[in-house]
């Protein structure tokens, strides 16, 4: 289906030499009709990347590159012929193999002694307390500070902390038993980073309260103090949603999930809770089927302010099928 609407609405010219601007706009909006008023109506509702980006960010992909020429993988498959040669020419010659070794250990000597020659002696290996103290350093904010920079109403009272207290934050903690064969040295992690990496990384978890239950949320902060002997995460409750009829998630046993909200109150209820409290990591992703038939395939959840009527709609699904941590 795609690939037939692609081939009626492109032609050669906006994957080849560039299109002019008028073109470009009756394109996008031909794109946006087509995926609003033909997909929709006839398949329902649908929110994915290719869909969301066709019906809203064609016209931005024309500003930027003048054509769609550069979002063709062709050219990249067709260089996959070489390295599958490549590949047969030494996959099972162990011979080959342990050349191959040989050349790496030795190139890898030879740019350690340039190294050294240029800046002298090797310095001392870093010492694991030096290592412990690079690994508890972290930002320091208030907690006043943390409510306004994450949006994080009551926090001060889910900690039992004034809102003038000084804690530093971190982009996640280490939790579980650590992971075999590597006893001892490797262990699960969870963040809770508004920017890991250029992109904000919130993970969503299964853990335990004080009173025993077991509860899914995402990770909001990781909180600590200097010398690294206290450590709590900040953890946003979501709660069970009723499952909608005929839906093919829940039967495969996907739990629906809602944001926990008191009756009589406005904020998303909030868990402190410790590393040894942590069960596991989920995979837990939009409702988007909920999602697309109240706000359609064009808009997406970072790009809508977050009202308290928006907080309350919002549905959730964990993931089965992808494998927790």
């Amino acid at each position: 289906m795609s690939s037939a609407v692609t081939k009626l609405l492109y032609a050669k010219k906006c994957t080849g030499g560039g299109i002019y601007p008028t073109e470009a706009k009756v394109l996008a909006v031909r794109a946006k009709d087509w995926v609003l008023e033909h997909y929709q109506p006839l398949l329902g509702p649908c929110h994915n990347t290719k869909f969301h980006r066709l019906a809203a960010h064609v016209m931005d992909e024309f500003r930027l590159r003048g054509n769609l020429y550069d979002g063709d993988t062709g050219l990249n498959e067709s260089l996959h012929k070489r390295v599958k040669l490549a590949y047969k020419m030494t996959n099972r010659k162990r011979a080959l193999f342990l050349e191959q070794l040989v050349l790496v250990e030795q190139a890898a000597h030879a740019l350690c002694d340039d190294i050294c020659d240029v800046e002298g002696d090797e310095p001392p290996p870093a010492r694991p307390s030096d290592l412990r103290r690079l690994r508890k350093m972290g930002k320091r904010c208030t907690v006043a500070e943390l409510i306004r920079r994450r949006d994080l109403p009551g926090l001060d009272v889910a900690l039992g902390l004034s809102q003038g207290t000084t804690v530093l934050t971190s982009a996640g903690l280490f939790f579980g038993d650590p992971t075999t064969p590597r006893a001892g040295r490797t262990k699960k992690t969870l963040r809770a980073a508004p920017e890991f990496h250029g992109s904000p990384w919130f993970d969503w978890l299964e853990y335990r309260t004080s009173d025993g239950r077991t509860h899914v949320g995402r990770a909001e902060v990781v909180l600590h103090n200097h010398a690294g002997t206290w450590q709590r995460v900040v953890v946003r409750r979501a709660e069970s949603a009723a499952a909608e009829p005929g839906c093919v998630l829940s039967a495969y046993k996907c739990q629906r999930l809602r944001w926990s909200i008191p009756v009589d109150g406005m904020d998303v209820r909030l868990d402190v809770v410790t590393a040894q409290d942590v069960l596991r990591v989920v995979v837990v992703e939009f409702d988007w089927e909920d999602w697309c038939s109240r706000h359609g395939p064009t808009k997406m959840p970072d790009a809508l302010p977050k009202t308290a009527a928006e907080v309350r709609a919002a549905r959730f699904f964990t993931n089965v099928f992808a494998p927790s941590v």
